[in-house]
């Protein structure tokens, strides 16, 4: 074995010796002592002032040692990573050690630490440097959350309505299975058994038309002009659901468009409604003309219509809460019953989201919180972990990089 690779038993055990001093504390002074009498005063202190395992030091010696060289071994380390797996065994050590309970036995102890996973250890390691982290840099990684959850939602409302742009195939009876074969019908029909909905392209209106089966393939896609059925988002009151809300007060908001309905139904169901004497949309012969003209404007044009809409959208809304109190009656203007819980929350939350409100399902802010959270880390790639926030007191020296591989590791300890 190269020199380089043998473990330094002697350093090691002086360092094992050196993390059981600490953590007992056995340069305690006499007034500490007296302190210790006093808190004796209160059974909830005995735990922290009675450590009967300091009477077994030769025994925790042992096992901390011999964990010194199972890790050595399992990470295969030299003698520059010496201060690198003297932390790791300080962690096994405050973990099992300081975490064990004055009644508890020497011997579950030993076990407890030959039996410690390293993968759980390197865990714990970690979530000791978020610690650090946070107390280094907690009001700049506020902040920087702050902004990464803004950037996130907008990031997760835009997918979701693209989602709502795609389109997609929904069974027009709650339970029922798709089958083959494609047969389109010109006009609804109670003996049609698919319904295929897609927002428009100005993000106004919400397409849709009844279908007896599917295609034989689910690239084969209606064309717009095959759903005649139309639905004016500007007069949609709210959107209701049987699908369980993550988010109570966003549920439970009384300007919010979705009003939450117990799940109780064997089917999932997302149902659109408006006012009962809210005006009438516009007929097919109006919507026509103007969804040939949306088709035909450019993208500069596109976003110029999208503060008029916004505008529009803010006059529905504000009109719709002056008139919360008087509990005006609502009618659905379409039922969807998506056939799994992702296309499930995609709509339901990609309407809410297109009307203004926060999303509530879990998938979705599970999906938020992803990508807040490797945002987090793409920006924390940046930061060194030697700088402070009072920094600039002079450079950090960065190594040179000449003779290294691809088979590394960053050394985040400054060890």
């Amino acid at each position: 074995m190269p020199p380089r690779k043998r473990c330094p038993v002697a350093r090691a055990s002086l360092a094992v010796t050196a993390i059981l001093y600490e953590h007992f504390e056995v340069d305690k002074s006499d007034l500490d002592d007296a302190k210790g009498y006093i808190a004796l005063e209160s059974k909830s202190n005995y735990e922290k002032i009675f450590r009967p395992l300091i009477l077994q030091w030769s025994k925790l010696h042992i096992a901390g040692l011999q964990a010194f060289f199972r890790l050595w071994k399992a990470t295969g380390a030299n003698r520059e990573d010496f201060v690198k797996i003297v932390e790791l065994v300080r962690i096994l050590l405050e973990a099992v050690v300081g975490g064990a309970t004055r009644t508890k036995k020497v011997h579950e102890v030993e076990e407890e630490i030959q039996s410690f996973d390293y993968q759980r250890l390197r865990q714990l390691q970690m979530e000791l440097f978020e610690i650090t982290y946070e107390d280094t840099w907690g009001h700049h990684l506020r902040q920087v959350r702050d902004e990464l959850n803004h950037e996130a939602l907008q990031f997760v409302k835009e997918q979701r309505i693209r989602c709502l742009l795609a389109g997609a195939w929904f069974p027009t009876h709650p339970g029922h299975k798709p089958d083959a074969g494609r047969a389109p019908a010109s006009q609804p029909s109670s003996s049609s058994s698919f319904r295929y909905a897609k927002l428009s392209h100005n993000r106004r209106y919400l397409h849709y038309a009844d279908f007896e089966s599917r295609g034989e393939h689910e690239e084969e896609e209606p064309e717009m002009d095959m759903l005649r059925e139309n639905i004016d988002l500007s007069i949609v009151s709210s959107v209701s659901s049987n699908i369980s809300a993550n988010s109570v007060p966003s549920a439970r908001s009384s300007s919010s468009t979705l009003r939450q309905q117990p799940a109780s139904s064997a089917s999932t169901k997302i149902t659109i409604h408006r006012y009962l004497h809210a005006p009438p949309p516009p007929s097919s012969a109006d919507y026509n003309s103007a969804n040939a003209h949306s088709r035909n404007v450019s993208k500069s044009t596109a976003h110029a219509h999208k503060p008029s809409q916004s505008r529009a959208h803010n006059n529905s809304n504000s009109q719709s809460n002056s008139n919360s109190n008087s509990k005006r009656e609502e009618v659905p203007l379409l039922t969807l019953y998506p056939a799994t819980q992702s296309l499930a929350s995609e709509w339901l939350d990609g309407l809410l989201m297109l009307l203004g409100q926060k999303p509530i399902t879990a998938e979705t802010t599970k999906l938020i919180d992803m990508v807040s959270g490797y945002g987090l880390k793409i920006r924390l790639l940046n930061v060194r972990f030697d700088e402070r926030a009072e920094g600039g007191e002079g450079e950090v020296e960065v190594p040179s990089r000449e003779g290294l591989d691809e088979d590394y590791y960053y050394d985040i300890s400054g060890g």
